[in-house]
Protein backbone atom coordinates (compact mmCIF):
# COMPACT_ATOMS: atom_id res chain seq x y z
CA UNK A 1 0.00 0.00 0.00
CA UNK A 2 1.41 3.34 -0.99
CA UNK A 3 0.48 6.51 0.89
CA UNK A 4 1.07 9.76 -0.93
CA UNK A 5 0.93 12.74 1.40
CA UNK A 6 2.47 15.32 -0.92
CA UNK A 7 1.56 16.59 -4.34
CA UNK A 8 3.76 15.87 -7.34
CA UNK A 9 4.71 19.52 -7.79
CA UNK A 10 5.11 20.51 -4.13
CA UNK A 11 7.03 19.07 -1.18
CA UNK A 12 4.40 20.30 1.34
CA UNK A 13 1.95 17.90 2.94
CA UNK A 14 -1.58 18.33 1.67
CA UNK A 15 -4.12 18.14 4.58
CA UNK A 16 -6.72 16.43 2.37
CA UNK A 17 -4.24 13.71 1.43
CA UNK A 18 -3.24 13.35 5.09
CA UNK A 19 -6.87 12.82 6.15
CA UNK A 20 -7.46 10.33 3.35
CA UNK A 21 -4.26 8.45 4.19
CA UNK A 22 -5.16 8.35 7.89
CA UNK A 23 -8.65 7.07 7.11
CA UNK A 24 -7.31 4.42 4.76
CA UNK A 25 -4.70 3.32 7.31
CA UNK A 26 -7.40 3.10 10.04
CA UNK A 27 -9.77 1.10 7.83
CA UNK A 28 -7.03 -1.38 7.02
CA UNK A 29 -5.65 -1.80 10.56
CA UNK A 30 -8.38 -1.02 13.14
CA UNK A 31 -8.82 -4.68 14.08
CA UNK A 32 -5.20 -4.87 15.17
CA UNK A 33 -5.53 -1.78 17.36
CA UNK A 34 -8.66 -3.13 19.06
CA UNK A 35 -7.06 -6.55 19.55
CA UNK A 36 -3.98 -4.98 21.16
CA UNK A 37 -6.15 -2.73 23.35
CA UNK A 38 -8.22 -5.76 24.44
CA UNK A 39 -5.13 -7.79 25.29
CA UNK A 40 -3.62 -4.90 27.25
CA UNK A 41 -6.88 -4.29 29.18
CA UNK A 42 -7.28 -8.02 29.87
CA UNK A 43 -3.68 -8.27 31.05
CA UNK A 44 -3.94 -5.25 33.34
CA UNK A 45 -7.21 -6.55 34.79
CA UNK A 46 -5.62 -9.93 35.46
CA UNK A 47 -2.59 -8.33 37.07
CA UNK A 48 -4.64 -6.12 39.39
CA UNK A 49 -6.89 -9.05 40.27
CA UNK A 50 -3.84 -11.18 41.12
CA UNK A 51 -2.36 -8.36 43.19
CA UNK A 52 -5.57 -7.86 45.16
CA UNK A 53 -5.94 -11.59 45.88
CA UNK A 54 -2.43 -12.79 46.56
CA UNK A 55 -0.32 -9.74 47.39
CA UNK A 56 -2.64 -8.12 49.90
CA UNK A 57 -0.73 -9.03 53.06
CA UNK A 58 -0.46 -6.40 55.79
CA UNK A 59 2.51 -5.90 58.05
CA UNK A 60 2.13 -6.43 61.79
CA UNK A 61 2.15 -2.68 62.39
CA UNK A 62 -0.66 -2.13 59.84
CA UNK A 63 -2.74 -4.87 61.49
CA UNK A 64 -2.31 -3.32 64.93
CA UNK A 65 -3.20 0.14 63.63
CA UNK A 66 -6.36 -1.25 62.03
CA UNK A 67 -7.39 -3.09 65.20
CA UNK A 68 -6.89 -0.04 67.42
CA UNK A 69 -8.79 2.18 64.99
CA UNK A 70 -11.73 -0.26 64.88
CA UNK A 71 -11.76 -0.90 68.63
CA UNK A 72 -11.69 2.78 69.50
CA UNK A 73 -14.85 3.40 67.46
CA UNK A 74 -16.97 0.88 69.35
CA UNK A 75 -18.63 2.09 72.55
CA UNK A 76 -21.30 -0.04 74.17
CA UNK A 77 -23.83 2.22 75.81
CA UNK A 78 -25.03 -0.03 78.58
CA UNK A 79 -27.44 2.51 80.05
CA UNK A 80 -29.22 3.00 76.74
CA UNK A 81 -29.39 -0.76 76.23
CA UNK A 82 -30.86 -1.29 79.72
CA UNK A 83 -33.40 1.46 79.05
CA UNK A 84 -34.46 -0.24 75.83
CA UNK A 85 -34.86 -3.56 77.65
CA UNK A 86 -37.02 -1.86 80.29
CA UNK A 87 -39.26 -0.39 77.61
CA UNK A 88 -39.65 -3.82 76.02
CA UNK A 89 -40.59 -5.39 79.34
CA UNK A 90 -43.18 -2.66 80.06
CA UNK A 91 -44.77 -3.16 76.64
CA UNK A 92 -44.83 -6.93 77.19
CA UNK A 93 -46.63 -6.51 80.55
CA UNK A 94 -49.13 -4.07 79.03
CA UNK A 95 -49.81 -6.45 76.16
CA UNK A 96 -50.47 -9.39 78.50
CA UNK A 97 -52.78 -7.32 80.73
CA UNK A 98 -54.83 -6.01 77.83
CA UNK A 99 -55.34 -9.52 76.49
CA UNK A 100 -56.99 -10.76 79.67
CA UNK A 101 -59.50 -7.90 79.92
CA UNK A 102 -60.94 -8.08 76.40
CA UNK A 103 -64.59 -8.99 75.93
CA UNK A 104 -65.53 -11.79 73.61
CA UNK A 105 -67.73 -10.21 70.95
CA UNK A 106 -69.18 -13.54 69.85
CA UNK A 107 -70.42 -14.59 73.31
CA UNK A 108 -73.99 -13.83 74.39
CA UNK A 109 -74.06 -11.84 77.63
Amino acid sequence: MEIKLTNKNSKKINPVNLIDATGTFWNNNYRIFFAVAFVVAFGLGGYFWYESLYQSAWSDQERENYKTAKDSGINFKENDFSGALDIIEKRKVEYVQEQSSLRDIFKNY
